[in-house]
């Protein structure tokens, strides 16, 4: 099982037990778009960043959010599974 990060939210469970060899599972639009919100939600508690750990912190939240917003596109118009 893998460790969390702190971008994981707190009910993250992409990792469970049941999951195929640390497969994330696919999660719906609405879980994901409400993910990006807390995500900016987190970025925007950082700015600006008064330390060097909250300017890494901006970093990852800033690559994450890419990151989901890469899969919004790339699965546009596909109905995804949960």
């Amino acid at each position: 099982m893998r460790r969390r990060s702190p971008l994981d939210s707190p009910s993250d469970d992409r990792y469970d037990e049941g999951s195929r060899a640390g497969v994330p599972s696919m999660r719906s639009e609405e879980a994901i778009r409400d993910r990006i919100a807390a995500l900016e939600a987190e970025y925007d508690s950082h700015d600006p960043p008064s330390s060097a750990f909250e300017d890494e912190a901006e970093v990852a939240i800033l690559r994450a959010i890419e990151e989901l917003e890469w899969v919004l596109e790339e699965y546009e118009g596909e109905a995804f599974t949960t």
